[in-house]
């Protein structure tokens, strides 16, 4: 989902402070996101615009950040704004569509440009153009729809407006449709019809604000009333949009993953869902890493059900075929019975003879049968061909045996790779499973440097934490450092049950839980919170407070070092430090 329009607004009010700031370098970041570090007034800042189809938007970043991507509008942009200076910012009123005014040093003296993200939909793009005549100089990406032609040497045109009321223009008679349905979806839908810039989440804000997100209290109150109640919550919605009094937060679902990027109060969703921040860029920035990597995760997991999948069919179609040659080669017998039986009568056979009826005596009443014959060999080359028959079949056979239970075991390993991958989204299990894929040679392994920021993550991802079991089975997983500390909590499920020495430095420990519907029992609790005591500062004391609550109740803390989180809804327990639970040394790591 890109920035919508007030959101966008917001970053814009807060990207204020760029204005007449000098273009001291241009980066970037990858092949979808440009950035300008800027030097002005207010000090040193950077802005960061991406045009990423589904990610697209625009937002103050750290200026010491460094670029690794390529284009040809980077060259042109280093070309005419480096050293150049940023005049002004500015969205167009209720559209996705950023205009940033610049001006560069030319041989000829200063020129003014233009530079403009259009965040719109699958149609992001990034333009440089010349002002005023808006000739256009290079673009991030190449787009042609709608009668428009973005690409070097075109003119610039501006995608045709919205026919809709901009929100901050809208009436109480512009929710009279909305308030004729009598489902929260048909409302939200109505309101966006007839007003401009709202998205849909803006449009359940206003819903959430006013009440009526219950289908039962919809079906319960007159039209009139929820006509008063959404025009009083717009009116709130307007108004803080006048006074541009901004509160950057972000909504989350029940397992903590980001739903809502929002520059106003969230209604719609429990307090304890979600997150503010004290700058609406710093909510963007977090907003689009979670998004985007979840997306990477979802991606790469849907690239792995494919491969599992594909392999699944190809191993029962080669095993059904494995048996099928299996049957085959049970002639064996049959080939070296006639082999048998042919020698025994070769006196009684001629060159030339296409069959030959014989007596079976391996048959107790040895009935006659007939064997098929090439007339070209003699009696006794004819008795060869099937001994050698029969001794292909009898090798082939060996081989048709290995290659099936080969087959056979390397279906029970991808049965296995997919149970491991079902309903599993934690973000290690899926490291752990590609790198099964790519073993197994279902994936092609990508060349990764050791220098890449991917291989530094997966690096950082490969920790070794001490690992316990409680009495009835529950695995702890203990912290060594820092480092290790940060990792454990980032990589746990929502459900893991997190536990700490309160106000003491000590391990971050994790209690995996394979039911989120079953609750550690109070005895499970007692131990985990002994063992984390025990492996604080706190060792040495006659009784510890710990910590613990679930682990989509941490976050990581602004600014802090590694393994420094705050959290909420904890509970505490106060226990003597014991090391008293058996190591999970045997305990494959895959939980």
């Amino acid at each position: 989902m890109s920035l919508d329009t007030i959101t966008l607004q917001a970053v814009i009010d807060e990207c204020s402070v760029f204005a007449e700031s000098k273009i001291i370098a241009i980066e970037q970041y990858d092949d979808m996101e440009i950035g300008l570090v800027l030097k002005g007034p207010a000090g040193r800042h950077a802005l960061a615009i991406s045009v990423q189809p589904d990610f697209a938007r625009i937002y103050r970043t750290e200026p010491a950040r460094k670029g690794t991507g390529f284009s040809a509008l980077l060259n042109v942009l280093r070309d005419h704004l480096l050293a150049g200076v940023l005049h002004s910012i500015e969205a167009v009123p209720n559209e996705r569509i950023v205009d940033i005014r610049c001006s560069g040093r030319t041989p000829l003296g200063w020129r003014s440009y233009r530079l403009i993200a259009e965040l719109i939909d699958r149609h992001t793009t990034l333009v440089l153009a010349t002002d005023p005549d808006l000739a256009i100089l290079e673009t991030l990406r190449r787009i042609s729809t709608g009668g428009r032609e973005i690409k070097p040497g075109a003119l610039y045109e501006s995608p045709e407006p919205l026919r809709k009321t901009p929100l901050l223009e809208a009436t109480s008679s512009h929710i009279d449709a909305a308030s004729e349905e009598t489902t929260s979806k048909d409302i939200s839908r109505m309101l966006r019809r007839s007003i401009g810039g709202l998205s849909p989440a803006m449009a359940r804000e206003i819903i959430g604000k006013a009440g009526i997100t219950d289908e039962e209290r919809i079906a319960r109150i007159s039209e009139k009333e929820r006509k008063i109640c959404l025009w009083e919550s717009m009116q709130v919605m307007i108004r803080r949009l006048r006074s541009k009094a901004w509160t950057p937060c972000i909504g989350r679902d029940s397992h903590g993953k980001p739903l809502i990027l929002s520059a106003l109060p969230i209604y719609s969703l429990p307090a304890e869902q979600i997150e503010t921040f004290d700058t609406v860029g710093s909510a963007v920035d977090q907003f689009y890493i979670e998004r985007i990597e979840e997306e990477k995760r979802r991606q790469r997991t849907m690239q792995m059900n494919r491969v599992i999948n594909e392999e699944i069919k190809r191993l029962d179609r080669l095993i059904q075929h494995l048996w099928m040659d299996v049957d085959r080669t049970e002639r064996e017998a049959g080939f070296r019975k006639y082999g048998d039986l042919l020698t025994a009568h070769l006196t009684q056979l001629k060159r030339g003879q296409a069959e030959a009826k014989i007596k079976d005596y391996y048959q107790p009443d040895q009935p006659m049968i007939t064997i098929a014959l090439n007339p070209d060999l003699n009696p006794a080359k004819n008795a060869e061909r099937y001994f050698k028959q029969a001794r292909k079949a009898r090798d082939g056979r060996v081989i048709v045996e290995k290659r099936l239970l080969r087959s056979e075991e390397r279906l029970e390993k991808v049965r296995a790779i997919q149970d491991q991958l079902r309903d599993n989204t934690e973000e290690h299990v899926l490291e752990r499973t590609y790198k099964s894929c790519v073993r197994m040679g279902l994936i092609k392994a990508k060349k990764v440097s050791s220098h890449s920021p991917l291989a530094k993550k997966r690096k950082a991802l490969e920790i070794h934490p001490r690992r316990f079991l409680t009495s009835d089975h529950h695995l702890l997983l203990v912290g060594r450092n820092n480092k290790e500390n940060e990792v454990l909590t980032k990589t746990a499920s929502p459900d893991d049950i997190w536990l700490h020495a309160r106000d003491i430095g000590g391990s971050h420990v994790i209690m995996k839980r394979q039911d989120k519907k079953v609750v550690p029992s109070k005895k499970t609790l007692y131990e985990a919170a002994c063992l984390t005591a025990y492996f604080s500062k706190g060792r040495g004391s006659a009784t510890v407070p710990v910590d613990y609550t679930e682990r989509r109740y941490v976050r990581k803390q602004k600014n802090g070092g590694p393994g420094q989180v705050i959290f909420t809804h904890e509970k505490t327990l106060f226990v003597a430090p014991k090391l008293n639970l058996k190591e999970a040394d045997s305990v494959k790591n895959d939980n």
